[in-house]
Formats: structure tokens, C-alpha cells, sequence
């Protein structure tokens, strides 16, 4: 839980304005700790291709 709080914190000093919505991995802290540190307005969400750019660059292929 601390380590994933320190990451978006971290994330947050970086990007600067609070992000409209986060994608993780199903970790099972990371929906604590996207409420605790972006708040509850942030929509998370939790797919494993959303946050890997090799499948978003084929999906087209894919979908042929």
C-alpha cells in the first residue's frame, strides 16, 4: 500500500495537474491508493493491454 501510494504521489509532482482517470494492474492495493492520494474523482481502472503500447499500436491488425 505505501509503496503504490509513494508511486502516484510521485507520478503526481511529475505530471502535475490530477489526472481525470489511472490505469493499473489488478494489484489489489492500487484502488486504496489511487482514492487516498488523486482522490475520488480520478476513474480507475484496472486492464492489462490498456497500459501496454505494443498492444494498442497492432490492435488494428488484431481486429482484421
Amino acid at each position: 500500500m505505501e509503496a503504490a501510494q509513494q508511486c502516484f504521489k510521485h507520478a503526481l509532482a511529475v505530471v502535475g495537474p490530477t489526472p481525470k482517470r489511472v490505469t493499473t494492474d489488478g494489484h489489489a492495493s492500487s484502488p486504496r491508493a489511487v482514492r487516498e492520494t488523486l482522490g475520488d474523482q480520478v476513474l480507475h481502472r484496472t486492464n492489462q493491454y490498456l497500459n501496454n503500447r505494443l498492444e494498442q499500436d497492432h490492435r488494428g491488425v488484431k481486429q482484421r
